[in-house]
């Protein structure tokens, strides 16, 4: 026998270690990972080349059992793998399941969000193609979900960027493959901390929730006087020590700290007061495949307030340039955004352009969404264009970066 192991099989595979524990006289438990887990418990049809499996009881019987059944059905000497367990995520398995009855053996499934921690952990392609069955599965439409899940089955891992990136493409792919509709967008309100420096520096200081709840501050600065500033990518991270930078006055320090060195570097003596951080309401969305929407109200005096929108879409940059921003609808001129509902229109109609047929183009249909949309709501064009809303430079898409090698006895 080849070692491809179906649902059918398995549950013959179980049948077999039963009758052999129970005329042991003893009742096995197992914890079935893996796509085992998912084979039996959440309705994937593959196979899995063994079963990953964390023995709960009668562990020196279903093993010796294990070893016998695999003989006789000329399986890999490694097709009952306890290895995995040492992947599994702390904590009980609450929402486990019951996949396998019997007198002489009980076999509980992980649960769909233990398995897509796993799977997002592990990110090899058989684990991204699982994470699009497990994602269907849990209902979960936004990659943010799904990486949350594995950070907080891992504390203090944090998902490295490139996975992010294929999980989102994991699910935005589900999610086609479904045959299901692009989802639509409600930009969602957050305060944002925002002070500007001299010569035109801008900083910014948003809320980043972790894993474990809390919270941490991200600090950017658009400093377009910085020796190395690029108007692609005009906005950088700055940094504090200690790192995370988790209150207010760490934020403040790291401020000042920047805005001193750049006034040396200008030129500029020391500031006599301290950058003051003033709260900036700012309107945020998530897109598919890393695509992240703000908009952010533009007031002047009593004037009635209008919506700068703008979009990072990471599939229009290249690898030395990264994600940037680019504006979708500018508050200048007539007739411009001026309500969240128009907003909302505005992202929208990008998103659906960009991914409605990326899946057949994706190059073609998001450079499409980002040259054909910009104009106003009400206008196209003439004396009411918006000022300075010139179109973007076509950029490079990046190489697609191969995959990390497989993971030595990663449940699969």
């Amino acid at each position: 026998m080849s070692g491809s192991l179906d649902h059918a099989l398995i549950q013959q595979l179980f049948d077999e270690l039963s009758d052999a524990l129970e005329a042991r006289g003893v009742r096995g438990h197992i914890y079935l990972l893996g796509g085992g887990a998912l084979i039996a418990g959440h309705g994937k049809e593959r196979s899995t080349k063994d079963l990953d499996v964390r023995i709960d009881a009668a562990t020196d019987e279903v093993i010796a059992a294990a070893k016998t059944i695999g003989e006789r059905h000329g399986l890999d000497e490694r097709w009952f793998d306890v290895t995995a367990a040492q992947f599994v995520p702390g904590g009980e398995d609450i929402r486990a399941k019951t996949v396998y009855n019997s007198p002489g053996l009980v076999v509980t499934g992980a649960s769909a969000k233990h398995l897509l921690a796993m799977k997002v952990f592990a990110a090899r392609d058989i684990d991204l193609q699982d994470v699009k069955h497990l994602a269907g599965v849990l209902g979960i439409t936004k990659a943010s979900d799904a990486i949350r899940t594995c950070e907080q089955a891992y504390p203090g891992w944090h998902v490295l960027e490139k996975t992010r990136r294929q999980v989102e493409h994991a699910i935005a792919d589900a999610r086609e493959e479904r045959g299901e509709p692009v989802p639509e967008l409600t930009l969602e309100r957050n305060t944002t901390l925002r002070a500007d420096g001299a010569n035109g520096r801008r900083y910014e200081i948003t809320a980043q929730k972790q894993a474990d709840d809390s919270e941490t501050l991200h600090v950017t600065v658009h400093d377009p006087q910085a020796p190395d500033y690029d108007d692609e990518r005009p906005v950088r991270t700055v940094y504090g020590a200690p790192r995370p930078i988790r209150t207010l006055e760490a934020a403040n320090t790291a401020v000042n700290e920047y805005e001193h060195q750049a006034r040396t570097r200008d030129g500029m003596p020391p500031r006599e007061t301290p950058v003051e951080l003033k709260p900036v309401e700012v309107l945020r969305a998530e897109g598919e495949r890393g695509r992240r929407y703000r908009a952010e109200w533009i007031r002047s005096g009593g004037a009635t307030g209008r919506l700068d929108v703008s979009v990072t879409d990471p599939s229009t940059t290249d690898q030395e340039q990264g994600a940037h921003e680019r504006v979708l609808q500018r508050a200048t001129g007539d007739r411009v955004v001026r309500t969240i509902e128009q907003a909302n229109e505005v992202i929208n109609r990008y998103e659906q352009e960009a991914g409605g047929n990326e899946r057949e183009n994706p190059r073609k249909a998001t450079l499409k969404a980002m040259e054909d949309h910009p104009e106003p709501l009400e206008t196209r064009g003439g004396a009411n264009a918006p000022d300075g809303a010139t179109r973007p430079q076509r950029a490079k898409l990046p190489d697609k970066s191969k995959r990390d090698p497989d993971r030595t006895n990663y449940p699969d």
